[in-house]
């Protein structure tokens, strides 16, 4: 099978986690069809049913051989076990060969602690238009309307947590659709960068830069030459430190592990003290000596800078040989050489920036914050976009959140120091 390192990268996001973003499907921000099944334990379930006394009924849809499917059960279980009294769930498998026996089995081996059931007859496949992939997950309203649909696991249980609490409470008097899930609520401020990358941060780790064309003349007319980076790191494992860039979205980016299998938002990366994402990744595993990691987006559509997009660790140059056999097997000739990386430059004044936005992604203007040092504080006021600068001697310091516009509310008792970094997101909440 022909196959690119970058193209490679994205059907294993795909296949491996089974991420999409929620998209505008048809179904939503209309009133979902009610439906009737019986569950493993023979409970009857039926959606008009479970609005009579819940705020919101949650809908996932999956099947027994889904590996992204299993992945989400345990945030699913916590989700269910916190809102099971506001919130009915109910599993439905889209697979026609799954059959009971085979759901009880699964229920046990996994402790699903939710009902679960079949999808057949309950025609919800055929309403929002076919099989949109594994696993589905839809959320109804307590109007019986369709608010939120996300094709894909969720990345973890905050995730969901914020999914189901845009629909709940004395304050949800309408529907309102929602196409992404908003970020978290408490104020803090996200690290930027202008460039996205990745790097290993281990003293004894050595930059590679890798090149690959293929030797088919069609196929390497058509894709030509492709770059991707990676490391050379002695050790059992890598320091990842990531940079994302300040329009990115932050519901969106996720750093994808393809040796354990596991996905990471952010916000769960985030090392307060240092002001940076970082990741112990493992180098490898008992079956090979190489491991392949990515900073990309849940769709899989990765940034077209390869730095971004992928990266390659390697214990030593015998296991780059390894791979480089691996994918001349499918046709592709891969080189290498070791690179230098870039160091940034020191400078006598900085300009610093913070981009202020809500809980939806939405810019917040004007509001105001103090740059302190040891000898003043400087108060600066966000522009009409959101973006407060300030420009000053590159150091440490502290900022405080002195006044947000009408409408908005900050935590009294949040304060960060700028540290090595001049460039956050500082996230405000909209009542």
């Amino acid at each position: 099978m022909k196959k690119r390192l970058i193209i490679l990268i994205t059907v294993m996001m795909i296949c491996i986690f089974g991420m999409a973003a929620a998209e505008e499907f048809s179904a939503v921000g209309k009133p979902f069809p009610d439906f009737q099944t019986m569950d493993t334990e023979q409970n009857a379930f039926s959606l008009s049913e479970a609005l009579k006394d819940h705020e919101a009924v949650l809908i996932n849809l999956w099947a027994s051989w889904c590996g992204p499917c299993v992945h989400e059960f345990p945030y699913l279980n916590e989700a269910y076990n916190k809102y099971k009294d506001k919130v009915a769930f109910i599993g439905l498998t889209v697979e026609p060969e799954d059959t009971w026996e085979i759901l009880k089995s699964m229920k046990a081996e996994y402790g699903i602690e939710y009902p679960v059931a079949r999808e057949a007859g309950t025609s919800i496949l055929q309403h929002i238009g076919g099989n949109q992939g594994t696993p589905t997950t839809i959320i109804v309203d307590r109007f019986g309307n369709a608010v939120y649909m996300q094709v894909g696991s969720f990345s973890n249980s905050s995730e969901l947590s914020r999914a189901l609490d845009a629909f709940l409470g004395d304050s949800y008097t309408e529907s309102k659709a929602i196409t992404k899930i908003p970020l978290p609520k408490a104020t803090q401020a996200l690290p930027v960068s202008a460039a996205r990358s990745m790097r290993v941060e281990n003293e004894d780790a050595r930059r590679i830069v890798l090149h690959a064309r293929y030797t088919d003349p069609e196929y390497d007319a058509y894709f030509g030459e492709e770059t991707v980076y990676g490391y050379v790191v002695p050790g059992e494992t890598a320091r990842i430190v990531m940079e994302i860039a300040p329009g990115d979205d932050l519901t969106d980016i996720v750093y994808s592990d393809f040796v354990k299998y596991e996905s990471f938002d952010m916000f769960s990366l985030l090392d307060k003290e240092r002001n940076a994402y970082v990741y112990e990744q493992q180098v490898g595993d008992e079956e090979r000596a190489y491991a392949q990691v990515s900073l990309g987006t849940k769709t899989g559509n990765l940034d077209a800078d390869p730095a971004f997009a992928a990266l390659f660790l390697f214990r030593d140059e015998k296991t780059i040989q390894k791979m480089v056999d691996d994918y001349r097997e499918d046709g592709m000739i891969i080189t290498w050489e070791y690179t230098e990386e870039s160091k940034p430059e020191t400078a006598e004044k900085t300009s610093y920036a913070i981009y202020v936005i809500d809980q939806n992604g939405d810019p917040v203007p004007g509001v105001m914050v103090n740059f302190c040092n040891d000898q003043a504080c400087t108060m600066a006021a966000g522009d009409e976009k959101g973006v407060i600068s300030f420009d000053g001697a590159p150091e440490d310091y502290h900022i405080q959140v002195l006044k947000v516009p009408e409408g908005y509310s900050v935590d009294p008792a949040f304060e960060m120091q700028t540290g090595n970094r001049n460039e956050f997101v500082l996230i405000v909440e909209k009542k």
